[in-house]
């Protein structure tokens, strides 16, 4: 028996309005399971999350969240705000080769955030002798 799931988070730190890259499909297809944003700032800020699809032929981001508020100071877990479900694929075959992520920014360069995000690795089950 081998173990089927990972809990799995990372942490970013002052986030702006560059996209940043929070979770990338590498091996396994994902689950998110929480994303909280901490507002640094001392005014009301909007914050964007789109998943980027890797595949041929390509596919245009798609943005999951677009213009969340989030008041000065504030910490919220975005996926349970919003009732999100999100699930990032990933597929060696058969082709195209598929490979999601997230990313992240805010709406001006002085909007900054800390973002905090937990996940569940599904893993390949064993293949058993029959």
């Amino acid at each position: 028996m081998g173990i089927f799931v990972d809990y799995n988070s990372d942490p970013f730190a002052n986030v702006t309005d560059t996209p940043t890259t929070i979770l990338t499909t590498t091996a396994h297809p994902l689950i998110v399971n929480g994303l909280i944003v901490c507002n640094r700032t001392a005014n009301p800020m909007r914050f964007n999350l789109r998943m980027i699809r890797t595949a041929t032929p390509a596919v245009d981001p798609i943005f999951i969240v677009n213009e969340f508020l989030i008041a000065p100071y504030e910490t919220v877990d975005v996926v349970a705000a919003k009732g999100l479900e999100i699930f990032l694929k990933y597929s060696a075959s058969p082709n195209p080769i598929i490979s999601d992520s997230l990313e992240c920014f805010t709406n001006g360069y002085t909007q900054k955030v800390d973002v905090y995000i937990s996940y569940t690795v599904l893993n390949d089950l064993p293949l058993s002798s029959c």
